[in-house]
């Protein structure tokens, strides 16, 4: 029977704590060649800007995400705020929801903070974006049932892949 971390039992053993000696040389027998990390990507992350209608059912957010060549991530973002001071709820993802269109098509909208989750300020969500030529318009409604009446910002940005 197989020991270790990855072995059948899942028991620790040899294979989790293999240390090497004071004063030796690399456990793997090579060593690995320095290298900067790359400071450019071919697209860059960057916030979004747009539009937030209030109704009686949440705030409604309109904006755009610009040609994307690879596609990528949307990640819209809610917090709560009095003045500089975060204000805190419990099970934020059971507070806050949200649901909207991509190009006009329904979209998944997946929370970032689940249910029964430690004190939150905010709460976000990511929605897959396929590569495109062309701007993206998208429209998101976000309701809150927190109960404050609490000052919200809310923020959207693009991740490439």
């Amino acid at each position: 029977m197989a020991t270790g971390l990855l072995g059948r039992d899942r028991r620790p053993g040899p294979v989790a704590a293999r240390q090497t000696p004071a004063g030796a040389g690399p456990s793997l027998g090579r060593n690995f060649a320095v290298a900067p990390l790359s400071r450019t990507f071919e697209e860059s992350s960057r916030e979004l800007p747009f539009v937030t209608q209030h109704s009686q059912r949440g705030s409604i957010v309109k904006g755009e995400i610009p040609p994307c060549q690879r596609g990528g991530t949307l990640v819209i973002t809610t917090e709560m705020h009095k003045g500089a001071a975060s204000v805190m709820t419990k099970d934020a993802g059971k507070h806050f929801s949200a649901s909207g269109t991509l190009q006009g098509e329904p979209t998944d909208c997946h929370p970032v903070l689940g249910n029964a989750t430690y004190p939150a300020s905010w709460q976000a969500w990511r929605v897959l974006v396929e590569a495109s030529a062309a701007p993206q318009n998208f429209q998101f409604l976000i309701t809150h049932s927190t109960g404050f009446e609490i000052p919200m910002s809310r923020r959207a940005h693009f991740l490439p892949t």
